[in-house]
């Protein structure tokens, strides 16, 4: 890599490699990829690579990657050297630097998946879209559920989910899915609840409206199952009443939630 004149930076998009490895491209659009650091700007002659597993340079400021987090990717600079390379911070505004790095330029960002990996790459300007993640939530009010299958994507200031399981019968109480990681529901949701989203089951004995329905301040973290009509399983919008659910051939939601810490874009 080397010094040259400012000229526009040609940054291609962060891309995952692997559940633990993010890549910056050395060419973008036929040209060398090149990163302004102030009056400084480098040229790669070779793709840098952030490894999610190690700390320092190429790899993250501190720690380890936890559930559903969001992390800024940035690009780092050792004017000494003219070494330039990657890292990952939870913080948008003060990166920890390694050693000899004085300088950074945010480029991309990524959340992690329900499992502590890398899941998806978001864009720092526009609106924060990401791709499907999986996660395995907590569900209240089920007992044992086999083959539980979910995901989420992030889609500006909301969460969508999709998922379900192939079977499960609820004990007496609200049927619900917990949000990804440490989510709450936007307090829009306040002092009623809010269609969001379907459910549906194979289960004969489970038929009717099914809805899943947002709430605060109870259960803040989860969604509901629910009924539009009366004297079906699940929460009776007609009645105000909380009924089990019971299917025993699975069940698929698909909802969309706002939620409370999050806006259109990651700023």
């Amino acid at each position: 890599m080397g010094i040259q004149a400012l000229r526009k930076d040609n940054i291609p998009p962060v891309v995952v490699n692997s559940t633990t490895q993010l890549a910056l491209a050395a060419t973008f659009g036929g040209i060398a990829t090149r990163i302004s650091f102030g009056s400084r700007q480098i040229s790669l002659s070779s793709q840098l690579l952030l490894n999610t597993g190690t700390v320092g340079a190429g790899g993250l400021d501190a720690g380890s990657l936890g559930a559903v987090q969001l992390w800024y990717v940035y690009a780092i600079l050792n004017r000494t050297t003219n070494v330039a390379n990657l890292l990952a911070s939870l913080s948008a505004t003060a990166p920890t630097l390694p050693t000899g790095y004085t300088d950074s330029k945010m480029i991309s960002a990524f959340y992690t998946n329900g499992s502590s990996q890398v899941g998806s790459t978001v864009s720092i300007t526009g609106k924060a879209t990401t791709e499907w993640m999986a996660y395995t939530p907590a569900v209240s009010n089920f007992g044992t559920i086999v083959g539980q299958v979910f995901y989420f994507k992030r889609e500006g200031n909301a969460v969508r989910i999709r998922g379900g399981f192939s079977a499960g019968t609820t004990a007496a109480g609200q049927a619900a899915v917990n949000l990804p990681g440490s989510l709450t529901v936007s307090t829009i949701y306040t002092g009623r609840h809010v269609l969001v989203g379907f459910w549906t089951s194979g289960d004969s004995t489970a038929d009717g409206q099914r809805s899943i329905l947002a709430h605060q301040p109870s259960g803040a973290d989860r969604v509901f199952f629910g009924y539009i009509s009366t004297s079906q399983n699940g929460y009776d919008l007609q009645n105000g009443t909380n009924l089990p659910v019971s299917v025993s051939d699975g069940v698929v939601i698909d909802c969309e939630v706002i939620v409370s810490s999050w806006k259109e874009t990651l700023f």
